[in-house]
């Protein structure tokens, strides 16, 4: 190695290392779209159990929601949820279950007769969620405007799968979905 002269690719590698250390990378893994900046990092919210106005669905599918929405704003915000001791939060979001169907969309033939019989359904779960900031947010520049929206998840699945494996699974992923995109809409400026 010659002295006094410097080789280009450590150079090179020097210059490339810098850049990294100075670069910034950020990712959110929870699937949501919101900012850090338009999410709430303290308070609390109120999260009143949602009500079941559809008429079909598990009877736990008013819990389900609600506490999973609890538990899923508890991990992304930095807001507390309020009890029945402390009802009182800075905000409160409510949700109203308008729809559970379960219809058949695609048919199959039995083979040994003219007979056709349902071979997909599909399930559809409407929310009505209603997302309120108290007057006591307008001072912490949150967005003081009440939001109103409706959300609608559908899952097609085989009909050979029983009541009890659909509520277990299907029910299941469509309650997340409808979690995370209630999420985006309230924080990720979603469309309303």
């Amino acid at each position: 190695m010659k002295s006094g002269k410097f080789s280009p690719t450590i150079l090179l590698y020097a210059l490339l290392g810098s850049l990294l250390v100075g670069c910034t990378f950020g990712y959110n893994f929870t699937g949501t779209k919101g900012t850090k900046s338009n999410i709430p990092q303290e308070g609390y919210i109120n999260i009143p159990n949602f009500e079941h106005q559809a008429l079909d669905g598990p009877p736990n599918l008013s819990i389900t929601l609600t506490e999973k929405s609890k538990e899923y704003w508890q991990r992304n915000t930095g807001l507390s949820v309020g009890t029945t001791q402390n009802p009182i939060g800075q905000y409160t979001l409510e949700g109203i279950i308008e729809e559970y169907t379960i219809i058949p969309i695609a048919a199959s033939s039995t083979g040994e007769t003219d007979l056709t019989e349902a071979a997909l359904n599909r399930l559809t779960i409407v929310l009505d969620v209603t997302y309120i900031p108290s007057k006591d947010s307008v001072s912490q520049k949150v967005d003081p405007v009440a939001k109103n929206f409706k959300l609608r998840q559908e899952r097609d699945f085989s009909t050979e799968l029983s009541q009890s494996e659909v509520e277990q699974t299907i029910v299941d992923e469509i309650s997340d979905q409808l979690i995370i995109e209630m999420f985006n809409t309230i924080y990720g400026g979603g469309d309303w």
